[in-house]
């Protein structure tokens, strides 16, 4: 059977359905042949009995009658003969010719279209010379008596007398011949009606018949359950197929219709498997991107929840050093009309101005340290944007394996339907993370933006307050040259009086900044909120995703 599986089905069935025609052709030929012999047997024997048989017939029925006539119109004591000598010999000569022409067309090398046998050749020889002899005997010794007309009774009782005495011995002689030559056409005759009979070719086709009948059955059981057998282990495979099983083995066993299609069954299940395993890959990588980005965005909210309590803390402070410089602007109007208590009361603003300097310089440190952090902010921020970015491949990745797989699917037919559908949500989920992912990066850029303004902001913010606290420092510098020049006191405490505006100035604007960081941070910290919760959808949307790839069960390879 191993031969038979390299042959193609096509072939097989030519090879079976050829072998029974070739059997039923050979049965058919044997009938022909028997049927031919049979009508050779029936030609032979009708051509015998139509041919030689009535040759020989005719010849001795004309010999027959001659003698009858003879006896009968010669013998003296049959008084009912009327014939007269005339009419006698007329009819005697008729049946003379009859004779030789019968016994000239009989031809001793065939009987029928046969070929005759020697001893029927030297029977023909015999009847032919027999009737020679018998005419010449009449002709010598009957014909020459009734010559002589009229013919008297003498004469007629003479060749009555020649006629039983010469010629007719010879006409029995010759009858003889002619029972030896119709027995042998009788038992040509038999012979070929038994070999026309004969039943040998009836029980060859019978054989034949019977043999065709077995092979015949036994190519067409083999054939069907082959067939049905390849049929059904297909169907079992696409079955599996169908339930999402990859784990069973196919088996290439044959190079015939059958074998070529379980082949390519096998190269498109294990090609789905691999497909498949590849999504599970990927949806495994792309929730393990999640997780560390849903981490992140938790890092982001808290320290923009820090970031705005801190620029909440700044704008406060901002707001009580634009009460403190205008206290002091009014302090410097008190100095002016009180120039004579200008010493003591220099000392206390120097004590003032040594706190507002420190003030002023802790505002800055804290002013810088909220620029770091938005800095910070932004960094994060484009860490986020390339983690966005990694999404987005991954996304798009997953849409171009569930396209794949969508068209895998489709080649499979019915039998890929259901993989085709869950290639279908891979694909809808890969799209909405691709949106997820967008909305995302856009909130990302607002937030870098925006933190790009705030630390611009809080620079110029910081450059000022360096500014206040050099004026500052001058301004204690000032204040203790006042202590030892009380004449140009009304003068340096204009200059305070100034930079106490200058200052008022610059903390409204440190504080109007501030109110914005502090608006930025809430903005930047609700999109991060926004961005955890999103993320957190797009975790259970992959957790469903796994459950329904869960449907399938692949192979370790994959």
């Amino acid at each position: 059977m191993r031969i038979l599986a390299n042959i193609k089905t096509k072939t097989k069935l030519l090879l079976g359905f050829g072998l029974v025609i070739l059997l039923t052709i050979l049965v058919s030929a044997t009938a022909v042949k028997s049927n031919i012999e049979s009508i050779q047997a029936a030609t032979d024997i009708d051509t015998i009995l139509t041919r030689s048989y009535s040759r020989v017939n005719n010849t001795q029925t004309a010999l027959l009658n001659a003698n009858i006539l003879a006896i009968n119109a010669l013998n003296p004591s049959n008084g009912a003969n009327k014939l007269s000598a005339d009419e006698f010999e007329t009819q005697m000569n008729a049946l003379i010719k009859q004779i030789g022409e019968a016994a000239s067309v009989m031809n001793e090398n065939k009987i029928g279209d046969l070929d005759s046998s020697d001893k029927y050749k030297q029977d023909v020889l015999n009847v032919k010379t027999s009737v020679a002899q018998w005419v010449q005997l009449y002709n010598q010794n009957v014909a020459p008596v009734l010559a002589h007309k009229p013919v008297s009774m003498a004469q007629k009782a003479n060749a009555f007398n020649q006629m039983l005495t010469v010629v007719f011995p010879a006409a029995v002689e010759s009858l003889g011949f002619y029972r030896n030559l119709i027995d042998e056409q009788i038992a040509i005759t038999k012979e070929l009606a038994v070999a026309g009979a004969d039943p040998t070719m009836l029980y060859v086709g019978l054989g034949i018949t019977v043999f065709s009948f077995i092979v015949g059955l036994l190519i067409a059981i083999y054939l069907s359950h082959y067939m049905a057998a390849s049929l059904a282990e297909q169907a079992a495979i696409m079955e599996r197929i169908a339930a999402g099983d990859f784990t069973g083995d196919i088996k290439v066993e044959s190079n015939d219709e059958f074998g070529q299609s379980k082949a390519i069954m096998l190269k498109m299940k294990n090609s789905l498997n691999a497909s498949i395993g590849n999504v599970i890959n990927e949806a495994n990588s792309f929730q393990r991107s999640l997780i560390e980005l849903q981490t992140l965005t938790d890092e982001i909210v808290s320290q923009t929840s820090q970031a705005e309590n801190q620029s909440v803390t700044v704008a406060a402070a901002s707001d009580e050093m634009v009460s403190t410089t205008a206290e002091i602007a009014k302090n410097c109007e008190g100095a002016a009309s009180l120039s004579e208590q200008s010493k003591q009361i220099t000392s206390d603003g120097v004590e003032k101005v040594r706190t507002a300097v420190h003030n002023i310089q802790q505002q800055s440190h804290d002013t810088k340290e909220n620029a770091n952090k938005i800095e910070s902010l932004a960094q994060q921020s484009n860490a986020i944007g390339s983690i966005v970015n990694t999404i987005e491949e991954i996304a798009a990745q997953t849409n171009l394996l569930a396209l794949n797989a969508a068209i895998e699917a489709a080649r499979a037919g019915d039998a890929g339907r259901g993989f085709a559908v869950v290639a279908d949500e891979v694909r809808a989920l890969a799209q909405r993370t691709s949106k997820s992912t967008q909305e995302i990066a856009k909130m990302v850029g607002n937030i870098q933006s925006e933190a790009q303004v705030a630390t611009e902001s809080i620079n110029q913010s910081v450059g000022n307050m360096d500014r206040v606290a050099e004026d500052a420092s001058g301004i204690e510098s000032i204040l203790q040259e006042i202590i030892q020049r009380v004449l140009d006191v009304n003068g340096q405490i204009t200059q305070i009086a100034t930079a106490a505006e200058e200052q008022t100035t610059a903390t409204s604007e440190i504080s109007t900044n501030m109110q914005g960081v502090t608006a930025v941070t809430q903005e930047v910290s609700s999109q991060a909120r926004n961005a955890h919760e999103s993320l957190g959808s797009l975790h259970q949307e992959m957790e469903r995703l796994k459950n329904d790839l869960a449907f399938f069960k692949l192979t370790a390879a994959a």
